[in-house]
Protein backbone atom coordinates (compact mmCIF):
# COMPACT_ATOMS: atom_id res chain seq x y z
CA UNK A 1 0.00 0.00 0.00
CA UNK A 2 1.09 3.34 -0.83
CA UNK A 3 2.00 5.30 2.24
CA UNK A 4 0.78 8.99 0.84
CA UNK A 5 -2.54 7.28 0.20
CA UNK A 6 -2.55 5.51 3.59
CA UNK A 7 -2.07 8.72 5.13
CA UNK A 8 -4.40 10.72 3.24
CA UNK A 9 -7.13 7.29 3.86
CA UNK A 10 -6.90 7.56 7.40
CA UNK A 11 -7.42 11.70 7.93
CA UNK A 12 -4.05 11.91 9.70
CA UNK A 13 -4.71 15.46 11.12
CA UNK A 14 -8.34 15.82 10.97
CA UNK A 15 -9.47 12.60 13.00
CA UNK A 16 -6.74 14.02 15.92
CA UNK A 17 -6.90 17.99 15.94
CA UNK A 18 -10.31 19.83 17.13
CA UNK A 19 -11.43 22.21 15.53
CA UNK A 20 -10.69 26.42 16.47
CA UNK A 21 -13.69 27.13 17.18
CA UNK A 22 -14.34 23.79 19.33
CA UNK A 23 -11.00 25.22 20.96
CA UNK A 24 -11.59 28.49 21.38
CA UNK A 25 -15.06 27.46 23.33
CA UNK A 26 -13.44 25.06 25.53
CA UNK A 27 -12.37 25.97 28.92
CA UNK A 28 -8.58 25.60 29.67
CA UNK A 29 -9.12 22.08 32.03
CA UNK A 30 -10.71 20.85 28.46
CA UNK A 31 -8.05 22.38 26.26
CA UNK A 32 -4.88 20.67 28.40
CA UNK A 33 -6.60 17.17 28.52
CA UNK A 34 -7.25 17.57 24.59
CA UNK A 35 -3.64 17.84 24.11
CA UNK A 36 -2.36 15.31 26.41
CA UNK A 37 -5.41 12.61 25.07
CA UNK A 38 -4.05 13.74 21.26
CA UNK A 39 -0.30 13.53 22.13
CA UNK A 40 -1.09 9.68 24.21
CA UNK A 41 -3.18 8.41 20.74
CA UNK A 42 -0.92 8.96 18.33
CA UNK A 43 1.86 6.00 19.02
CA UNK A 44 -1.22 3.51 18.32
CA UNK A 45 -2.53 5.65 15.10
CA UNK A 46 1.09 5.25 13.98
CA UNK A 47 1.02 1.54 14.91
CA UNK A 48 -2.30 0.93 12.75
CA UNK A 49 -0.83 3.04 10.12
CA UNK A 50 2.45 0.51 9.84
CA UNK A 51 -0.06 -2.52 10.06
CA UNK A 52 -1.94 -0.96 7.18
CA UNK A 53 0.86 0.24 4.81
CA UNK A 54 3.24 -2.84 5.48
CA UNK A 55 1.49 -5.48 6.69
CA UNK A 56 0.89 -8.19 9.36
CA UNK A 57 4.69 -9.61 9.46
CA UNK A 58 6.04 -6.21 8.97
CA UNK A 59 3.85 -4.66 11.44
CA UNK A 60 4.88 -7.64 14.08
CA UNK A 61 8.07 -7.53 13.35
CA UNK A 62 8.32 -3.94 14.79
CA UNK A 63 6.53 -5.01 17.89
CA UNK A 64 3.24 -4.43 16.70
CA UNK A 65 4.15 -1.05 14.90
CA UNK A 66 5.79 0.64 18.13
CA UNK A 67 8.99 0.68 16.22
CA UNK A 68 10.36 1.94 12.90
CA UNK A 69 10.01 -0.69 9.56
CA UNK A 70 12.49 -1.31 7.50
CA UNK A 71 10.44 0.57 4.67
CA UNK A 72 11.95 3.86 3.66
CA UNK A 73 9.29 5.36 2.29
CA UNK A 74 6.28 5.02 4.61
CA UNK A 75 8.55 5.79 7.70
CA UNK A 76 9.88 8.98 5.84
CA UNK A 77 5.81 9.57 5.20
CA UNK A 78 5.49 8.95 9.24
CA UNK A 79 7.75 11.74 9.82
CA UNK A 80 6.67 14.17 8.00
CA UNK A 81 3.18 13.46 8.89
CA UNK A 82 4.10 13.67 12.84
CA UNK A 83 6.07 16.75 12.16
CA UNK A 84 3.08 18.41 10.56
CA UNK A 85 0.94 17.20 13.26
CA UNK A 86 2.63 18.63 15.96
CA UNK A 87 3.18 21.73 14.40
CA UNK A 88 -0.71 22.13 14.09
CA UNK A 89 -1.42 21.09 17.48
CA UNK A 90 1.03 23.77 19.02
CA UNK A 91 -0.41 26.51 16.52
CA UNK A 92 -4.15 25.72 17.39
CA UNK A 93 -3.62 25.34 21.45
CA UNK A 94 -1.12 28.54 20.98
CA UNK A 95 -4.05 31.07 21.93
CA UNK A 96 -5.07 28.69 24.65
CA UNK A 97 -1.97 28.73 26.49
CA UNK A 98 -0.81 32.01 25.84
CA UNK A 99 -4.55 32.94 28.14
CA UNK A 100 -3.04 30.56 30.77
CA UNK A 101 0.55 32.64 30.81
CA UNK A 102 -1.43 35.45 30.72
CA UNK A 103 -3.64 34.82 33.34
CA UNK A 104 -0.91 33.30 35.74
CA UNK A 105 1.20 36.72 34.85
CA UNK A 106 -1.43 39.15 35.77
CA UNK A 107 -1.94 36.98 38.87
CA UNK A 108 1.52 37.78 39.73
CA UNK A 109 1.29 41.33 38.91
CA UNK A 110 -1.64 41.62 41.20
CA UNK A 111 0.04 40.54 44.47
CA UNK A 112 2.79 43.08 46.03
CA UNK A 113 6.37 42.47 45.83
CA UNK A 114 7.68 41.74 49.49
CA UNK A 115 10.08 44.45 49.88
CA UNK A 116 7.47 47.26 48.11
CA UNK A 117 4.99 45.96 51.00
CA UNK A 118 6.34 47.72 53.58
CA UNK A 119 7.05 50.69 52.29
Amino acid sequence: MNPRTCLSARGWRRSTIPDKAAVADSSLLTVVLWMILIDCKRPFQVALLRLQAAGFARWLASLCGMRATNQVKLEHAIVVAQRQAALSKRILFLSRTQQVFHLRASNVAAYPSPNTAFS
